[in-house]
This record gives structure tokens, C-alpha cells and sequence, in this order.
């Protein structure tokens, strides 16, 4: 529940947002809340059976904040582009984003299953419910974006 207090954060400081005491306390109190049930919820015999180093520990944390801290910026960022003078549409931003990702996409894939791509190609065991999901997804992603862009 970190990302809840960096997102509150992240838009104080980033689009000047002002958050009275009253809802500070109420982050505050929902944090605490989160952290008191999680720790609550722990399984000792499970616990006592793996033993985790104090490293893994402290890596698992620092990659749980980073994580949060980025999804954090990622939505106050969307909000001030929204929200902004944009030069440039967002379907226009959306494709330079996208397109800057297929590079590192397509190494991954080269990468990782670069003997099944030469077999059956780059959409090799796409079948229906496959491109049924696909267009789920895509279906699902425009409907949030005129939602952002509507509501």
C-alpha cells in the first residue's frame, strides 16, 4: 500500500495538489490499517519452514518500493499530460511509446523463444481463444481511454 502514500505525494508535489489534515490522516490511517491486517494474516508454520536471507529480504523490499514508486509516477505522469497543453495528441504519444518498446520486445521474445518463432512464426499457438483474449484486452484498453478522456 506503499503506492497509495507516493501517489498522494507524488501529486503534491507534481501537480500542486493540496491535501487537507483530514485526508492526510485518512492515508495515514489506511496505510496503517493495510500494514496491521497484513501483519496479522502472517502463517508462523509456513514462515518457519522457508528461511529467507536477510539480503533476499532486503532486495524483495527495495523491489517492492521501486515498483511503487514507479507506478506511482506513471499516474501522476498520465495525469499531467491529460491534464496539460499538449503539442502532440495522446494517440500520437501512445504510438512513440509504443513503438519505442518493440525494439526490446522483440529481442525478449528472439531471446526467449527464438527457436519456436523460427518453427511456427511470431504468432505460432495463437489460436481462437488466444486472439479472443487479445481483443478482450484491446477492447478493454479503449474503453479506458475514452473513459480518461470523456469522464
Amino acid at each position: 500500500q506503499t503506492k497509495l502514500l507516493l501517489t498522494a505525494l507524488l501529486s503534491v508535489a507534481i501537480l500542486g495538489k493540496r491535501l487537507g489534515r483530514m485526508q492526510w490522516l485518512a492515508l495515514l490511517l489506511l496505510f496503517v490499517g493495510v500494514v496491521v491486517v497484513q501483519l496479522s494474516g502472517k502463517d508462523t508454520k509456513a514462515e518457519a519452514s522457508v528461511e529467507v536471507s536477510p539480503a533476499a529480504h532486503f532486495n524483495g523490499v527495495v523491489a517492492a518500493l521501486v515498483g511503487a514508486g514507479l507506478s506511482s509516477f506513471a499516474g501522476v505522469y498520465f495525469e499531467v499530460i491529460l491534464k496539460g497543453d499538449m503539442a502532440v495528441s495522446l494517440w500520437t504519444r501512445n504510438i512513440q511509446l509504443c513503438i519505442s518498446t518493440v525494439p526490446a520486445s522483440l529481442l525478449t521474445v528472439y531471446t526467449n523463444d527464438g527457436v519456436h518463432v523460427a518453427e511456427h512464426g511470431l504468432l505460432g499457438g495463437f489460436h481462437g481463444l488466444v486472439w479472443g483474449v487479445v481483443l478482450l484486452q484491446s477492447f478493454g484498453g479503449l474503453i479506458v481511454a475514452s473513459c480518461m478522456k470523456y469522464a
